[in-house]
Formats: C-alpha cells, structure tokens, sequence
C-alpha cells in the first residue's frame, strides 16, 4: 500500500485503469484519484477500453484516454492502479500495460483475488470510492469540487442512492464531507436518474415484460440479445439499471440477467436481496462481486448460456 505520497516520486507515468463495463463508482473513483495525483504534480491518465455510459460523462469528459490512442502514441507506465477491480480479467487489452509495470489493486470487492504488486482493498467500504477519499486525505489533497463531485457519484452509485446494505456511518460522514465542499447533487442527480434516453426505456420495458421466474416467482430472469438491442436502436450500455429495476418487483429476491456480448461472449449479473449470496455463485462460474451484486461471463451462445447457466445458477441458490 502506498499511503506515503512521497513513494509515488519513484514513478514517472501512472496509468488509472477503471474496470471494463464501467459504472459510477470505477469511473468517479478513478476521476478522484487522477485528479489528486495531477495536484500532487504526477502525470497520470486514465485508461479506458469500453464506452462511459452518457449518465457519468459529467465527471470524465476531458479526463480519458483511450486505450488505442495510449498504445498509438507509444505511452508507457512504471505503475498501473486498477481501480473497483476484483480480479486482471477485467484488464483485458490494458494488461498489456500492466505487464512492464508494478500493478497498484486497488478495490471493495469481498470477491478481490489480491492480485498485483501492492493491494489496497477494503471490503467494508460501501465503494470503492471512500477508499479513494482515505488515500487522498492521507496524500494531503485538497478536496475540491471537482474530487468532491466524482467521488460523490462514486458512492452514490454503488449504495444505490445510499439504499443499499452497504451504506454505514462512514460512507454519511464521508458525503458530509463531500457535501461541505460544495458540489452540485442536483446537476449530478438529473445527469445520473433524470436523463434516460427513449431507447433504454423501450428496452427495459420489453425486457420486463418478458421474465421469465422460477422458484415460485423468487428469481426473475432478463435476457438482452443483439438482436433486441438492434429492434430498440440501444446499446448494451443502455442495460443499467435494469437488474435493479426487475429486483424491486415484490416477492423477487435474486435477478439473473443474461446480456448477449457478442456470439460467442455471454455476461451474467446478478442481484439478490437479504441473504441471498449471489457472489458464491458468481466465484464459482469465475467471477465475483458482492453478496448481493455479482457477476460472471461465460464463452458460448446465447441459447446455451439460456439453456445451462441459469439453471445451473438457479441451482445452487436454494430460495
């Protein structure tokens, strides 16, 4: 763990590395640190490889670099930080990166396989975020509004609007913080809950409509294909929220939610309630994720992912 900043003189180039598929708190987390690292006089770049879904371009735009422009203008890095990661799959073509640099974990997971150089991982902390804002404290950054802002959005996601079992003391007083800075919630609300396009919409409403449920109606199944993504003009991206949304059904307790990659990729998320443990099931098909949030790919068709993975998974949570 490096807490003390002056360890970071040692490197030259710090690449951020936020998780493919990314979400609020990877995004908001790596935004906060970046920012912090560039104060303390660092140069550091956040690394991408997938699209920023619209809602969080609040906090990013102007602060990414693709993986392809970093490879085309020959940038390399003697530290890597991978940022709201349990494990390197999640690196994917980055791990090129990686590779001739010490790798910084740094995560909440319970799921994290501590892979790495250096490991920072708190699995008590509601998002990785609030391990971010410790850092920076630590590292003598001044909280502006622009960290406050991301690392906001960061939390905020990954507690479900601070709904979820996650949220302790902590995670308030930290926003309190946040809060005292004084960031825009209203701007970050609207940009995050009130700014849904025509398309998601459609595409979460013939999704619902078609579950299918087991174990008298405790788990609900959604599945996403290419081919409904092209009906509705969506995107994958366009997917958030929804396992969330088919959760909140009453009498549901665990969300499987099959989303078509491409023809031979199939990525599985999960949602449970209570004491459904869906990160077990995830470990055990490779993935991993929290007690009630998890997930997992698999390699093969649709339909054979249909055909034997959601029973499997049915399987081995016994509702």
């Amino acid at each position: 763990m490096i807490k003390n900043k002056t360890i970071l003189n040692k490197f030259n180039a710090i690449a951020i590395l936020p998780h493919t598929m990314p979400d609020g708190d990877t995004i908001g987390s790596s935004v906060a640190l970046f920012l912090g690292l560039k104060q303390l006089g660092h140069k550091a770049y956040i690394i991408i490889d997938d699209q920023i879904p619209d809602e969080i371009k609040c906090i990013s735009d102007g602060h990414i670099t693709s993986v392809n422009e970093a490879k085309n203008t020959g940038l390399t890095f003697d530290l890597c930080i991978s940022v709201d990661m349990s494990d390197n799959e999640r690196l994917r073509e980055r791990q090129f990166f990686a590779d001739t640099a010490k790798l910084w974990n740094i995560d909440h997971h319970q799921t994290n396989t501590y892979f790495g150089d250096l490991t920072l991982v708190d699995t008590a902390a509601s998002a990785t975020g609030e391990i971010i804002f410790g850092l920076l404290h630590a590292w003598g950054v001044t909280l502006t509004s622009e960290i406050a802002e991301a690392l906001y959005v960061a939390i905020v996601t990954d507690t479900g609007s601070f709904k979820y079992q996650n949220t302790t003391a902590t995670t308030h007083r930290i926003v309190a913080d946040l809060l005292e800075v004084g960031i825009d919630t209203e701007k970050i609300s609207r940009s995050l809950y009130h700014n849904e396009p025509q398309s998601k919409i459609q595409l979460h409403a013939v999704c619902m409509q078609d579950l299918a449920f087991y174990q008298n109606g405790k788990v609900a199944v959604a599945v996403v294909s290419q081919a409904l993504l092209k009906a509705h003009a969506a995107n994958m991206l366009e997917t958030d929220g929804l396992v969330e949304k088919i959760r909140d059904i009453r009498g549901v307790e665990m969300v499987v939610l099959l989303k078509e990659i491409n023809d031979s990729e199939i990525k599985i998320s999960m949602r449970s309630i209570g004491a459904v443990d869906v990160s077990s099931v995830a470990q055990s098909f490779g993935g991993g994720g929290h007690k009630n949030a998890a997930g997992f790919s698999v390699k093969g068709s649709l339909q054979l992912a249909i055909d034997t993975v959601v029973n499997e998974v049915v399987e081995k949570v016994i509702l």
